[in-house]
This record gives structure tokens, C-alpha cells and sequence, in this order.
């Protein structure tokens, strides 16, 4: 029907097929972009994407930790230093304790990653680092078992006086700790990619 101009009204289902103008478009642009924008910024405000990522970037700086200790225990070894040695591993050992403490609190109160937004590369870094994690642990738990028979062996106390090791035990122990160590290297090297993939989730770059 027409009005009392003569125009006759444009219905909304017409209207609703005519083309974009140009400012519909530049708005719709405009909007498109602020929400890319804020994206980000959304998951960065989300406290518990934001706990987990603090937790992840401390163990990381953690891990490293563990490998430059564990690196020089292994130097002071082969100078002879057995007493730095031992004191060295100690500590590298306690700083992987309190990772696996500071984890299951961590499982407990924040939970477990959402994998099913990880793409299928990140979840394979992911695998390949726990499998280093596990040859960390194994090298470590095995050349502390046999580092503890040598401890009454002159190789220890550096005293000629004191038996000497067995040599099936030292190797051992030598084989394992180096086992240990490249482990745990790898392993850190590995969660770098692990925890770049978390940042690039959480500013929305995936």
C-alpha cells in the first residue's frame, strides 16, 4: 500500500535483501576487528586460563633450573668434585619434587588443560616431552639407587683407605645419570613448544 505521499513503504524482508552500503560495511568491518581485538584480552582476564599459564611458565623456568644444575653436577663429576657432585643432584632433585608437589596441587585447584582445542601438533609435543619427562625420572631414580652403593667406595669419600667401587655399579651409575640429564634437556626443550602453544591459544592467535 502506498502512504499519503504516494511512496510505497519498503518492507523489512526487502530491505533485508538490498546490497551493503558502504558505511554497513565499514561498521561491520570495524565490528569484526574489536571483537578480534578483545578476543585475546578475554581469555587473558579468564583467571583460571590466566593461573594455569603462571603455573606453566614457572615450571618451565623450573625445569630449566633442573637442567643447568643437573649439567653442572655432571661437570663436577668428571673433575673429580664428588662431594659438589652429590650436592648438586640433590638439588636438582628437589626442585623436581617440588614441580610434581606443585602439580597435583595444581591438578587439584585448577584442573587439567582442555586438549580438545590443541591441535593435533601441539598434542604431539606435548607426548614427545612427557616421554622425555619419563626418561628424566628413570635415568634420576636409577643413578640415585646406584649412586647410594657407592657412597662407602673411596670414590666417594676420597679416601685410599676405603674399598673401591664396583665397577658394574658405577657404570651404572654414570650411564644413568647421563641418561637422566639428556632427558631432561630434551624435555625442557620440548615444553617450550608446549608452553608457546598455550600462549598463542590464550591470546587467540589459534
Amino acid at each position: 500500500m502506498a502512504d499519503r505521499s504516494g511512496r510505497r513503504p519498503v518492507s523489512r524482508l526487502a530491505s533485508g535483501l538490498l546490497p551493503a552500503t558502504r558505511h554497513d560495511t565499514v561498521s561491520g568491518a570495524g565490528e569484526r576487528a574489536r571483537k578480534a581485538l578483545l578476543s585475546p584480552v578475554s581469555a587473558i582476564v579468564d583467571p583460571t586460563m590466566d593461573a594455569k599459564l603462571l603455573f606453566w611458565t614457572a615450571a618451565i623456568v623450573d625445569l630449566g633450573m633442573v637442567c643447568l644444575i643437573a649439567v653442572l653436577g655432571v661437570r663436577h663429576a668428571r673433575r673429580g668434585e664428588i662431594a659438589r657432585h652429590r650436592r648438586a643432584m640433590k638439588i636438582a632433585s628437589l626442585l623436581v619434587v617440588a614441580f610434581l608437589a606443585a602439580y597435583l596441587v595444581k591438578v587439584r585447584f585448577l584442573g587439567r588443560e582442555d586438549m580438545s582445542v590443541w591441535s593435533t601438533l601441539d598434542v604431539w609435543i606435548l607426548r614427545v616431552h612427557e616421554l622425555f619427562v619419563v626418561q628424566m625420572l628413570g635415568g634420576g631414580i636409577t643413578a640415585w639407587i646406584f649412586g647410594r652403593k657407592l657412597l662407602g667406595t673411596r670414590v666417594v669419600s676420597r679416601d685410599p683407605a676405603d674399598p673401591k667401587p664396583d665397577p658394574r655399579q658405577a657404570r651404572i651409575h654414570r650411564i644413568a645419570g647421563r641418561s637422566g640429564v639428556i632427558g631432561a634437556v630434551l624435555a625442557f626443550v620440548m615444553a617450550l613448544g608446549v608452553l608457546l602453544g598455550m600462549y598463542l591459544r590464550a591470546f587467540g592467535f589459534r
